[in-house]
């Protein structure tokens, strides 16, 4: 997914940050990859600003939406999951009490969940998608503990 913002209180040229699910984001200046640098042990990339100096922007991941900071100010990159859409998304993770095949399939279907989130679909669409994938999980997981017993 791909998000485009300027950083707060400049002209500086558009920022495009592109975010891959379990992936480092990927960030861009005017079609220039700009490479990750480390500050600390903390991630960082270094933003040319017009005037010729750069600022650094940290990115945090977050499951609820990824944020960056320039300079201690916060930018919201992607929006913030509503409390019912982090619920839907992590639902499958309860399928670990079905053990490992319920765990399984629990983060599988939790790793698409949270692809599906951020679809730019209705929110009603976007429920039954995710409540569907749940139920898939759960017969996936039955499934594979049926398999496995025998």
């Amino acid at each position: 997914m791909e998000h485009r913002f300027t950083l707060p209180g400049t002209s500086a040229p558009e920022v495009v940050v592109e975010h891959r699910f379990m992936h480092l984001p990927e960030v861009r200046v005017e079609g220039r990859e700009i490479e990750r640098m480390t500050e600390r042990g903390r991630p960082y990339w270094p933003i040319p600003t017009p005037d010729g100096g750069e600022r650094r922007l940290f990115i945090r991941g977050s499951i609820t939406g990824l944020q960056g900071a320039v300079d201690g100010q916060l930018i919201r990159i992607e929006r913030k999951l509503a409390l019912w859409e982090l619920i839907l998304a992590l639902l499958p993770f309860s399928l670990v009490g079905l053990g490992l095949a319920g765990g399984f399939a629990g983060f599988a279907a939790s790793a698409v969940n949270l692809v599906l989130v951020r679809k730019p679909w209705s929110a009603p669409v976007r429920a039954a998608v995710m409540l569907v994938v749940f139920v898939v999980a759960i017969g996936v997981a039955l499934v594979l503990v049926r398999l496995t017993s025998t």
